[in-house]
């Protein structure tokens, strides 16, 4: 880097900080030169295992890419307005402890130092002691995106963009990727913070830039990764008894949210319902539990349920036990989820059947869709199964026609 350092004069005695100088641009005008740089004349690379956690999160940023410089302005701009203060103070320790040199500008008929630009000393061990892969890791970088490539297929948006990311940025943020596919594979469910001590060391882990591009580029709450506790979604005439005391469903007019540790902790049930009524989509469920929950219990179905979903709702069987109408998007993959939710009403031997899910339904719409590119080898799939009547009509209609639909263009206020 031709920064003048190499023909700097000699580097002065250190000050009580321990930071010696180098200065430039000296005249007889400008006795004290108008640049300088700046280090420690002792290293003190031990000392960063105690340095507050928000300065080293800052400092993991500060490293993305592999220049062997950086501007000052742009540290800045990383740091965002909130966190201008910790970046001086970070600045300071990186180059009191050894980490850096630091190029100053003095303008003239002023005293005061304006930080310009700082140069990474020792950016190799900085970087294993952030526990981050050394800067000149990009072939390394890309080989494991490649590898990754052929089992993280459901992010595979997510990995094309890590393509043209700094090496410890690209990495970091794989790690979490393949932390996803971990969560979702032991099927998992928890709020944001249980999600990043899962993927890290503690609840607050993973950076907030790293959250922002998560939400870009993935469906987190679809994983089982959201903001704050679920809920189990419903409408019902049924008073529920807790060890605590009781809940009336019965004076709620449309719908309520239940914690899942609400469900499960219920004692018993009073009052009688006609069915449960199971809806996919979020609309269309609001629309009948307004329409049919003062008589039926009706129940929202998150597409792809997670478990805890399943053990609320067994515990809700427990008690309140009723016939199942499920009603779930006239496709291929509603068939799947009805089938799957369907599994907590045949355990416990009890009747269900497909509400609007069948040839007629299909027909009905009035706007249907081509099949997707999935959406064939799903059908050979359900096939082999033994469906319900109603459920391989809709099979066998959305084969012969190239066709499926969405549950928003029907009538769930009516049984």
């Amino acid at each position: 880097m031709n920064d003048g350092r190499a023909v700097a004069r000699s580097w002065s005695a250190a000050d009580a900080d321990g930071v010696e100088s180098a200065v430039f641009d000296v005249t007889a005008r400008f006795p004290l030169g108008r640049r300088r740089w700046r280090r420690a004349a002792r290293e003190r690379l031990d000392l960063i295992g105690t340095w507050p956690a928000a300065q080293r999160a800052l400092l993991g940023e500060w490293l993305a890419g592999a220049a062997p410089s950086r501007r000052w302005d742009s540290l800045l701009k990383i740091a965002g307005g909130l966190r201008v203060e910790l970046a001086r103070r970070l600045c300071d320790d990186l180059l009191r402890d050894g980490w850096i040199e630091r190029c100053e500008r003095r303008e003239p008929r002023r005293d005061d130092w304006q930080w310009t630009q700082i140069a990474w000393r020792r950016r190799d061990r900085l970087h294993a002691a952030l526990g981050l892969p050394p800067p000149d890791l990009r072939e390394q970088v890309r080989a494991r995106l490649s590898t990754a490539a052929s089992t993280l297929v459901e992010f595979a948006a997510a990995l094309d963009d890590l393509q043209d990311r700094a090496s410890g940025v690209a990495l970091r943020r794989l790690g979490l990727l393949q932390a996803l596919q971990d969560w979702k594979r032991q099927s998992r469910d928890g709020t944001r913070r249980e999600f990043a001590q899962f993927a890290g060391a503690h609840t607050k882990s993973i950076a907030d830039a790293d959250w922002r591009w998560l939400d870009e580029q993935v469906d987190l709450e679809a994983l089982g990764v959201r903001r704050h506790s679920p809920a189990l979604w419903l409408r019902a005439p049924l008073r529920l008894r807790l060890a605590p005391g009781e809940l009336d469903l019965r004076a709620v007019p449309d719908l309520i949210g239940l914690s899942p540790a609400t469900v499960t902790a219920l004692a018993a049930a009073d009052g009688a319902i006609g069915c449960w009524r199971l809806v996919e989509n979020r609309t269309s469920f609001e629309h009948a539990a307004r329409a049919l929950g003062d008589r039926d219990g009706v129940i929202w179905l998150p597409g792809q349920p997670p478990a805890w979903w399943f053990a609320a709702v067994r515990a809700l069987l427990r008690v309140a036990p009723a016939p199942l109408r499920i009603a779930c998007d006239p496709d291929p993959a509603g068939i799947e989820i009805a089938l799957s939710a369907a599994q907590c009403w045949e355990e416990r031997g009890l009747a269900w059947s497909a509400w609007q899910m069948d040839a007629a339904a299909l027909a009905a719409l009035p706007k249907r869709l081509p099949l997707g590119d999935d959406d064939p080898a799903r059908i050979a799939r359900l096939d082999t199964l033994a469906l319900p009547p109603a459920l391989r009509s809709l099979l066998e209609a959305m084969r012969a026609q190239d066709a499926k639909g969405e549950q928003e263009g029907l009538d769930l206020t009516r049984d």
